[in-house]
């Protein structure tokens, strides 16, 4: 998905539910001044960013970045994050996850 269409699609979003940017970026602990950045498609938002954004409007962050449905734009997405902080940081409590789970299942 374009940064450009994103940010229309959370602009759309913002309105539906009676909210002003400002409120908007309080909640994604973020300016106001960079939310309204990724509004007009000048910013992308990070992943942790796009999470908050997604339990705000209550839905998902595939049906956010999604280009109409299509799978394959959600896919690029996130390889495009792959070198995010976030995602580094995801994998690594994933990582921890498995190997906590796989020590406690052996004893």
């Amino acid at each position: 998905m374009e940064v450009k269409a994103l940010g229309k699609k959370l602009c759309e979003l913002r309105k539906a539910c009676g909210m002003r940017q400002d409120a908007v970026a309080e909640a994604l602990r973020v300016s106001r001044q960079k939310y309204s950045r990724i509004e007009n498609g000048e910013n992308d938002p990070s992943l942790v960013e796009l999470n908050r954004l997604a339990l705000l409007f209550q839905t998902t962050v595939s049906e956010l970045v999604a280009d109409d449905g299509d799978e394959a734009s959600v896919v690029s997405f996130y390889r495009n994050a792959d070198d995010s902080p976030e995602i580094n940081y995801i994998n690594d409590v994933i990582d921890m996850f498995f190997k906590n789970k796989l020590v406690y299942d052996r004893q």
